[in-house]
Parts: structure tokens; sequence; C-alpha cells
């Protein structure tokens, strides 16, 4: 690969457009398994090209949101942000994307399923559930960690956080569940 020098002394190296990770926390946790699982019969237009789902190495979820149902039980003042974003209703289980099976062709992408013990928004079961999902329907390519994030949800970003993607990105997930 070639790199290049930057006005700053840093080695820059480009950005390989068929080797793509993707990192999402809270909701968009969410709107990337949706969008990376086949959610077609809920959400088609998040299908993403054939051409940006072979190009998705990994993906890096982070105090997810996977069973809306199931969040709103453990923390029922939520259900307003819920219903803003789904509309009312009795049940959101057909948004739950520990359902959703991989896409054609979605099979080779790595997961990391993090979780902060010090979570007080989004409890571990969450995490849980989508990391058991994925271990079912994708095996080996998921690996999950809970230990090495300690802040609350919205204070989870750290220099921790940051070993934890890059570590993800250079192939060595740390932890298992």
């Amino acid at each position: 690969m070639l790199t290049w020098q930057g006005p700053d002394g840093y080695t820059r190296v480009p950005y390989d457009a068929t080797r793509l990770y993707v990192v999402g926390h809270s909701c968009s946790t969410h709107i990337l398994s949706s969008i990376l699982l086949d959610s077609t019969q809920i959400s088609p237009s998040l299908t993403p090209s054939p051409e940006l789902l072979r190009a998705v190495t990994g993906a890096f979820l982070s105090g997810g949101l996977y069973d809306i149902d199931a969040w709103i039980m453990s923390f029922p003042g939520y259900d307003r942000f819920i219903a803003d974003v789904f509309g009312r209703r009795s049940s959101y289980a057909q948004f739950s994307v520990t359902t959703l099976l991989p896409r054609p062709g979605g099979n080779d992408i790595r997961w990391l399923i993090a979780h902060s013990s010090g979570d007080t928004i989004v409890n571990h079961g969450q995490s849980r559930g989508m990391y058991d999902h994925l271990r079912d329907i994708v095996g080996a390519n998921v690996s999950g960690n809970w230990e090495d994030l300690t802040g609350d949800h919205n204070e989870v970003f750290s220099d921790q956080f940051l070993r934890l993607v890059g570590e993800f990105v250079a192939g060595k997930a740390s932890g298992d569940l």
C-alpha cells in the first residue's frame, strides 16, 4: 500500500474503499444492524448496494439498542423516545434486529459487540442478546467485550474506546463475552 508523509510529519495511509469498518453506539447500532443484516421486509430503504455490503469488513457496536421491547421493559421512561422514532405501538418486536438474518453476501462481516460496565441507560442484556444472535447466525465472526469499557452510556468515548476500535480494525478483538 502506498503511503505519504503529511505536513504534520505523520505517515498517511489512504483508505481502502474495499475494506470498510463501521462503528456504532446506542441507537446507531440498531441502524447499522438493520443495514448489515437483512431488514428488507421491515425497512427496504436500508438495503445497501452489493458493493457496499462486500466492502464492510467489520462492525464495532457499543451500548446498543437491539431489542426495543426488552429495552422499554427495563427502562419504561424511554418509551416516548421510541414512539417518536417508530410511532406509538403496543409492541416493537418487528423492529428487533436480534431476529434478522445475514444479507446475501454479508456473511464475512466481523462483528464486535461491546458494552460498558458503567452503562446506566442500556442494560447488558441488550448486548448479550445481540451477541448470542450473531453467534447463532455468523458463528466465529463475532466477539464481545464488556469488560474494558467503564464509562456511563454517553461517557464511553475514551482512549480505551479508541484502543478497542483500533484493535478490532487490526484484527485483534479484545475479549469475548
